[in-house]
């Protein structure tokens, strides 16, 4: 048996005790990859929060189609920008902000690079005629905000946002729900998941 041999011998060796090891380093190249390759420049959603605050309360904005647009929320305390988001004009758009009250300004262009505006820049730059304040009522009731900027040219008579919250409820999941995988080796035990509780988020 030669050199070459020996090596395809071992190869298929290892490989057969392991038959998933050549999926998974694929599938793994192709995440890196696919990770790598830029945002569509239509794509909405986050570009990035810098308060340091989890995003939680929702932002959702009504607007025209035909541009692009990006809704930048500065903290109305320290004045500095603290979450940006890309939308284009038209479409639904909804994102999770964090607690705080902020001054909302909205730029908009007809030429979107991904994460900023192309070599013209925006063509159309305002601040929401109010500051929108996003917080907990109540004990289980996240409020923000519906805003409408299809009058985008008369935003100092901006109208009041109507408001969007997300309700949270407790729900006791009872014994015959918990996985197989979960529960006590002792069905005397059992008793003790009853007290588990779920939190079941719904927009109200």
């Amino acid at each position: 048996m030669g050199p070459m041999e020996a090596r395809v011998r071992v190869f298929r060796t290892r490989h057969d005790r392991r038959p998933g090891a050549a999926l998974g380093a694929a599938l793994g190249a192709l995440l890196l990859i696919l990770a790598a390759l830029p945002l569509r420049a239509d794509e909405s959603g986050l570009l990035w929060n810098r308060s340091g605050l989890p995003a939680t309360f929702p932002l959702q904005v009504r607007s025209d189609p035909g541009l692009h647009w990006r809704v930048t929320l500065i903290d109305s305390g320290s004045g500095a920008p603290a979450l940006a988001a890309h939308f284009r004009g038209g479409r639904f758009f909804r994102v999770l902000v964090p607690p705080g009250t902020y001054t909302v300004v909205f730029e908009a262009g007809p030429d979107w690079r991904g994460e900023g505006f192309g070599a013209g820049g925006p063509t159309r730059s305002f601040a929401y005629g109010r500051q929108l304040v996003f917080g907990v009522r109540g004990l289980s009731r996240k409020v923000g905000h519906i805003v409408d900027i299809r009058a985008a040219g008369q935003q100092a008579q901006a109208p009041v946002p109507r408001r969007l919250a997300i309700c949270q409820r407790q729900r006791l999941r009872p014994p015959e729900e918990i996985p197989q995988w979960r529960r006590p080796a002792d069905p005397l035990d059992l008793h003790r998941f009853r007290w588990r509780r779920d939190v079941i988020e719904r927009y109200c």
